[in-house]
């Protein structure tokens, strides 16, 4: 079983990064780092937006010593003993964009989901999802178009090996 990075290696497929989305950052990633991705092998292009945790993004050193070289003050001392620096998370670190690994893994991932699945109900069964509800619906058939866009890009073959045959990170 190959792992991420050699299966990323051997797919041939090369990626895109830029920082934003084309479409509103929807409720539910608000507090998410929003990006395009673009991946491209051949002529074949799967464009996609997506969201990483404000968790993933790194500390920089320059910053947080700009942001507390000079006097804490109570306010600021009180934010960091009660762990609230939300504050100062975008003054203290820089974004960090998703890899092609990540990538992969994330859309290989959700794709072993929906294909495992039956139906839509199914899908919500095993993922905990209300079977009523019409955002889980909307999730269901998202990751089934990306499932297929995602085929399309790799070809049979290295979709099956990407969702059947590669260890997640």
């Amino acid at each position: 079983m190959a792992d991420m990075k050699e299966f990323a290696e051997k797919s041939g497929v090369e990626i895109k990064v830029e920082e934003g989305t084309k479409e509103g950052i929807p409720e539910d990633f608000k507090e998410s780092d929003p990006w395009t991705v673009t991946l491209t092998k051949g002529k074949e292009v799967l464009s996609i937006p997506f969201y990483t945790g404000v968790g993933l993004r790194e500390l920089n050193p320059k910053k947080f010593y700009r942001e507390f070289a000079r006097p804490v003050k109570d306010a600021d001392r009180y934010a960091l003993q009660m762990g609230k620096l939300d504050s100062y998370r975008d003054r203290i670190t820089d974004k960090v964009p998703p890899t092609l690994e990540t990538i992969l893994d994330c859309l290989g991932s959700d794709a072993s989901s929906w294909e495992n699945a039956r139906d839509f109900e199914d899908f919500a069964n095993e993922l905990g999802y209300d079977t009523d509800s019409r955002k889980a619906e909307q999730i269901y058939k998202q990751i089934g178009e990306n499932a297929k866009r995602l085929k399309f890009l790799l070809g049979e073959d290295l979709y099956k090996e990407l969702l059947w045959d590669t260890e997640r990170l």
